[in-house]
């Protein structure tokens, strides 16, 4: 259950990314141009091709969305009781009773 919540974690931030960098490449990427010289050096060449920056936030915009519409439920849940039912699961593994 952990790696599926990481999962769509990670695409919800791969789409979010992705969104800015289509939307308006250099204002997002010149928010990360700061700190250590290579951190700043790496972030350059997005800055100063915005249509680079913008077709590989198309991608990780795409990827997000196929990696978060991946990740179906074990099962369908229908009841009230089957989320109890996985609550109680759920403590049980990290040892709340």
């Amino acid at each position: 259950m952990w790696a599926r919540r990481a999962t769509e974690l990670t695409a919800m931030m791969m789409i979010g990314d992705g969104l800015l960098s289509l939307a308006e490449p250099r204002r997002h990427c010149m928010l990360w141009h700061a700190g250590p010289r290579f951190w700043e050096r790496m972030m350059e060449p997005f800055i100063d091709h915005p249509n680079m920056t913008r077709a590989l936030g198309a991608a990780e915009f795409a990827l997000g969305f196929w990696l978060a519409t991946a990740q179906l439920p074990e099962e369908p849940v229908t009841s009230i009781e089957q989320v109890r039912s996985a609550g109680r699961r759920m403590r049980e593994m990290v040892g709340m009773r």
